[in-house]
This record gives C-alpha cells, sequence and structure tokens, in this order.
C-alpha cells in the first residue's frame, strides 16, 4: 500500500522522503506534508567554496576564477532567533552578466575578466554586497593569489619555492589582494609553502609543474586554530521522550563543517573519565564520550555518571544537536564491562541511539576560544596541566529531544579489515553549517553487513537539503578511521557505498621536520597536519607513481625549520574531479578549492602518527 514504507523487509508507516512527495506549496518536514509556514526571514547568508558570507564589508566574500568557471552558491534564510527557514523560494542576480552570469539556481559562470556582484533575495529581503566575483585574466607571469577563508586576500604572507634540493623564498611578500609574481622559476615540477601570521603553514607538495606558459596558484590558507576550539555545554530535557527505563542516556554535539571533519572527536566529543559506583558493587572508571550524559536511579540510589555534555565544533553558524532516551541502568552497565578506550564507549553506546528521541536547535553560533590548562580537572583524568577547551566560557544549551527517528533505510556496510567496528551516522548536509547526524548506530567487527538503519526525517529549518550518510570503520582504538560517504536529495531506501580506501602510510624517521607518506589506491589527494609549538602546518599532496612522497617541511624566512612531531595522514576521494587532476586543478580557479575539499570528498581513510 502506499501508506507503508517497505525497508530491509519490514513494512512500517509511510513518510514523505523528500520534497518531491508532496504538493505544491507544501514542506516535507519529520517525515510529514505540511503547509509551508508563513515565517518572515530576518537575514540572508550566501555560502561559496571559501564559507559563509554574511555581508558586506568584513562579512563579504571574494570569489576569484577563471574564464570559464563555474561555482555553485548556496543561500540560506535565517529568522530572527538564528534558525534556518526551508522551503524557500531564492532570486540571484549578477550586476554585470557579461563578466558573472549566475543561474536561478545559483550557479555562477566566468564570462570574462573583471569583476561582479552578486545578490541574492527572498520575499522583501535582500542579501547585496556579499560575494564579489572577480574573473582573473590570463597571466602574464608567474604568479600566486593567497586567499584567506572567505576568498580575500591574504597581504604579507611569505611564498617558498623548492625546485631541486633546496627551498628558496621570493623577495617579496604578497600584496593587498595576496598577490606576488613567482620570480625564478624554471621548467618542471615545484613544492611550494606558504606562512603567514596567524593562519597554518601551508605546502603543496608533488603535484605542480611550470610548463613553457605563465604558472597560476590561487591558494587558500587556514587560520591557525591549533591553540583554540570552540563549542558549547548543553543540559538535555528528558520529558518528551517515548523510550522506558530507569536511566537517563543522552548524546549532544555540534554539526560538522564538512565529511573530514567526522572522527570520534566531533561525533562524540573529548573524552571524560566518570566513576561509574554500583552500590554493593564497588565502582569502575569509565571513558565517557564528552558529549554524552547519563543519569540513573538503581535499588533506590541515584546515580550520576554525567549530566552536562561538552559539545566542540568548528566555529561559526551551526545546528546544535542530540538523542535522548530511557533506559534500562542494568543492560547499560553490561555494555560498559571490558570497556578500555573512547572508541570501546562509542561502540557500546552507539547501538542504543537508534530508539531515542532527537532533537536540535538550529543557528547556533559558536565562538573560538583559547585552550586553558584544566586546573579543576573537569575531564577526570588526573592531568591538571594538559590544556583543554575552556568549557566554562562556553554557553550553556537546553535541548529537548522529541521527534521520532522513523525514517527507515538499509545501509550497505563495506567489509574493514583489522576494524574493531564502524560508526554509522546519517543526517542532512547543509552547505552553510555543516552536517547534522539525525541517526546514529555502530556495529561490531569488521565484515560486511546489510543493516536496518533509522533516522529523523529532516525538519526545523535543514528541509530542501540533502541526505548524507557515512559509515567510518575504527582501528586502533580509534586512531586510524577508514569512511565512506553517501548523498542524495532524498531518503533513499537502500544507502550504497564504495569499499573503503586502505590506510595510508607514514615513515617518520630520525629527523623531525621530514616525513614519508605512502598513499591509498583510488584516492586523489593526501592530507598531513600537523601542529606543535611552532604553529599548525598542512601539507596537500598529490597522487604519485612512487611507492610513498617524502615531504620535507620549507623552513621560516629565519632558518627556522617546522617540526613534524605528531599529527594525522589522510588519503582522501573527491568526486568532480577532471580525470589525472589534484593539485593542479584545485590551485587554478576552477572553483573546486583546497579549503572545501570536504564538500566533495566521498571517502578518506586517516592514520594519526607521533614520533
Amino acid at each position: 500500500p502506499e501508506s507503508l514504507d517497505c525497508v530491509a523487509g519490514r513494512c512500517v508507516e509511510g513518510i514523505c522522503r523528500s520534497g518531491a512527495d508532496c504538493e505544491a506549496g507544501q514542506l516535507c518536514t519529520a517525515g510529514q506534508c505540511v503547509e509551508a509556514p508563513v515565517v518572515e526571514p530576518h537575514r540572508l547568508v550566501i555560502v561559496t567554496p571559501y564559507g559563509v558570507c554574511t555581508g558586506g564589508g568584513e562579512n563579504a566574500c571574494r570569489l576569484p576564477l577563471s574564464v570559464a568557471a563555474t561555482v555553485q552558491l548556496t543561500a540560506m534564510a535565517l529568522d530572527v532567533n538564528g534558525q534556518g527557514i526551508g522551503g524557500q523560494s531564492f532570486r540571484w542576480s549578477s550586476d554585470a552578466p557579461t563578466i558573472a552570469s549566475i543561474t536561478p539556481d545559483g550557479v555562477v559562470r566566468a564570462v570574462a575578466d573583471g569583476q561582479a556582484r552578486i545578490d541574492v533575495a527572498v520575499g522583501q529581503l535582500t542579501a547585496d554586497r556579499t560575494v564579489q566575483v572577480v574573473i582573473d585574466p590570463v597571466p602574464l607571469q608567474d604568479e600566486i593569489t593567497v586567499l584567506d577563508e572567505r576568498g580575500r586576500g591574504v597581504s604579507g604572507a611569505r611564498v617558498a619555492i623548492k625546485q631541486g634540493q633546496s627551498w628558496r623564498y621570493i623577495e617579496s611578500p604578497t600584496d593587498d589582494s595576496g598577490y606576488v609574481i613567482l620570480d625564478g622559476l624554471q621548467p618542471g615540477r615545484l613544492d611550494l609553502s606558504v606562512r603567514a601570521e596567524g593562519y597554518e603553514q601551508t605546502m603543496l607538495v608533488d603535484g605542480l609543474t611550470k610548463a613553457q606558459g605563465p604558472l597560476r596558484v590561487v591558494l587558500p590558507i587556514m587560520r591557525d586554530r591549533s591553540s583554540r576550539a570552540a563549542g558549547f555545554r548543553a543540559r538535555v530535557d528528558f520529558r518528551d521522550v517515548r523510550t522506558r527505563g530507569d536511566g537517563q542516556l543522552s548524546l549532544t554535539g555540534a554539526s560538522m563543517p564538512d565529511v573530514l571533519a567526522f572522527d570520534l572527536l566531533t561525533l562524540a566529543g573529548d573524552t571524560f573519565a566518570a566513576d561509574l559506583a554500583i552500590p554493593g558493587q564497588g565502582s569502575t572508571s569509565i571513558p565517557m564520550p564528552g558529549g554524552a550524559t547519563f543519569t540513573a536511579t538503581v535499588f533506590g540510589f541515584p546515580i550520576n555518571l554525567k549530566d552536562t555534555a561538552y559539545a566542540r565544533g568548528a566555529a561559526g553558524l551551526r545546528t546544535a544537536w542530540s538523542f535522548a532516551g530511557n533506559v534500562d541502568p542494568g543492560a547499560l552497565f553490561g555494555r560498559f564491562q571490558g570497556i578500555r578506550s573512547p572508541s570501546d564507549a562509542v561502540l557500546a553506546i552507539f547501538p542504543l541511539l537508534g530508539a531515542f528521541d532527537h532533537g536540535i536547535v538550529a543557528g547556533v553560533p559558536l565562538a573560538e576560544q583559547a585552550l586553558v590548562a584544566d586546573q579543576d580537572d573537569l575531564n577526570g583524568n588526573n592531568d591538571r596541566n594538559e590544556l583543554v577547551p575552556d568549557w566554562q566560557r562556553f554557553a550553556l544549551r537546553e535541548l529537548r529531544p522529541s521527534v521520532r527517528q522513523n525514517g527507515r533505510t538499509e545501509l550497505m556496510v563495506p567489509a574493514a579489515a583489522g576494524a574493531d567496528g564502524s560508526i554509522l551516522t546519517g543526517g542532512v548536509f547543509h552547505p552553510g553549517t555543516g552536517f547534522t547526524p539525525l541517526g546514529m548506530s555502530a556495529h561490531q567487527g569488521a565484515a560486511a553487513a546489510e543493516l536496518p538503519f533509522v533516522v529523523a526525517p529532516v525538519y526545523g529549518g535543514l528541509e530542501g537539503h540533502d541526505y548524507l550518510f557515512a559509515v567510518l570503520a575504527l582501528s586502533d582504538e580509534g586512531a586510524s578511521v577508514r569512511a565512506q560517504i553517501a548523498r542524495g536529495g532524498r531518503l533513499a531506501e537502500q544507502q550504497v557505498f564504495n569499499a573503503h580506501l586502505q590506510l595510508p602510510t607514514v615513515e617518520l624517521g630520525n629527523q623531525t621536520t621530514s616525513l614519508s607518506v605512502g598513499y591509498s589506491a583510488g584516492a586523489q589527494i593526501l592530507r598531513v597536519t600537523t601542529s606543535g609549538s611552532d604553529g599548525a602546518l598542512r601539507v596537500y599532496v598529490a597522487p604519485s607513481n612512487n611507492a610513498s612522497v617524502r615531504i620535507e617541511a620549507a623552513p621560516g624566512p629565519n632558518g627556522v625549520e617546522q617540526r613534524m612531531a605528531s599529527g594525522v595522514v589522510e588519503s582522501i576521494s573527491l568526486s568532480g574531479l577532471p580525470n589525472g587532476s589534484s593539485l593542479a586543478y584545485l590551485t587554478s580557479g576552477q572553483g573546486m578549492v583546497l579549503s572545501s575539499l570536504g564538500m566533495h570528498a566521498t571517502g578518506f581513510a586517516r592514520i594519526r602518527f607521533s614520533r
């Protein structure tokens, strides 16, 4: 019957799975077709490959492109409380369509050299002076433009080039538009490094070639956030949950900017050592996820394992999410037996989340704070000198989950040799606020499986954006992660994933300023990220026919070398790249940029290293 959904051999009450299932003027929200609410937008923002643009002046974005490049822009309508409004029809315009045209769906095309301004409107509200499109002419000499996270020029950046065995710095720093001429280049391959005050040192290795014609490089660099963190605290209200039991369990977090942010930290939070004391049975320490809370009453005795959620998140406009339900304390305590690591705790807790209710608070602004010493030992690990987020300065949010997870699908989980288990998650990806989990579970072991999975159908201002599902295989107690991603505009009855990438390899050697990395077959790019007392370093490496690629950190202009003592190595598979393209395409101003790799990633394999 049309009123039933039959998924994975089980038929249940039918729901709308996208706006296409509803009549004109209706909105598919929480699985139901309803009349689109009349909410007056208070603010409009535009999302480009470089990030969220919230207005003119300092909040504007610059979008540098080469002729014939195309870029998808996305608009967000926010109400007076900063929450997203779904079901909006946006009107796009360009003040110079002969330079940069834009389609009704928000696709910008670079037509000719020059500058154009892109505006967007909904109803009577217009967001103007938000995106300045700059179409660069064909270069006449070798050049680089260094950009920040809004596509604006970074002045004063120092650029170093390596052709042969040694690095040399370009004499002049970048100008106010982030531009500098790369003088003295010889035909052949080259490596490149950029340093700027307050930003990560960024390197391109084994992917650029100086040919007969001029070389153009367009390189966005990221703010150095190695000593800062953003997030919030939360208390969860269980009054509307439908499950039964004498224990109350929840998991809370912030939406993730893209799929490359997926890991135990963003999905579950920092690790807190919580003492589980059961009357008459002694006590034990549990590595509790920071985003989790658990309280219970056992034999009349109250148990408070953890009553506040501590959620990390990327700075910017995010969605706070929470799963909450009542559970049998005895059954949960049984799951806690033998837990030794944070990944063990996640694999024990996550299978329970499918029966819980879901809640969100959209439009939550997260601001970064400097890390501080954990003098009060808030996380309970007896280390009062470690640097942790300044939790007491983060806002305290209240979440009240009440939305059923009645959207059903089936996950075709790929095998993951050597994995302890896999995290399963599904939700909605919004280009502005990121990925919000609407369903979570876990799968023990490394074998392939066909698993039923539930999510809360998209709601709460996130309507109209793509569903995204991910399988994250954990090994080495969560230090190694392999992930595969499936996307779609509709909540499909089945989610099919590609095979996992193999984990990359890393050889550290004796020098802290260099290492060698090996690729995963099927990956289009490799990324190395490290941080230490001399700041953060981000390295992008192009595919190579060699078994491994040696990375030598470029020294600073003063000769001080960047150390690579610890960090992560990631092999990344991407969609939308032309055949044979990688770093050269991603740094050519064609619309897909290095800072937005996570928007196009279809999978990754990540390992952590430490000397």
